[in-house]
């Protein structure tokens, strides 16, 4: 339902918590992103600022390193 709702919502919430705490869930983050780069990551981008204050590309910069990094950058 809450994907119904609100799916930009939904995948902010997802992407938040596959990179909170100890390590990153990097399927869960490549799935998401990869997936809805085409279809909706704008909106995306910008629910996950208006949740958590924070740029997305900010926060998988800080969650990734290298060309794994570099390539989820040019995703975003």
């Amino acid at each position: 339902v809450h994907m119904t709702r609100d799916s930009a919502g939904f995948f902010a919430e997802r992407l938040n918590a596959a990179m909170k705490g100890a390590g990153t869930v990097d399927h869960t983050l490549i799935r998401i992103l990869v997936s809805r780069s085409e279809l909706d990551l704008g909106n995306i981008k910008q629910r996950f600022q208006e949740l958590y204050g924070k740029p997305l590309v900010d926060a998988v910069k800080s969650e990734t390193s290298g060309d794994y990094k570099k390539a989820l950058v040019l995703i975003l």
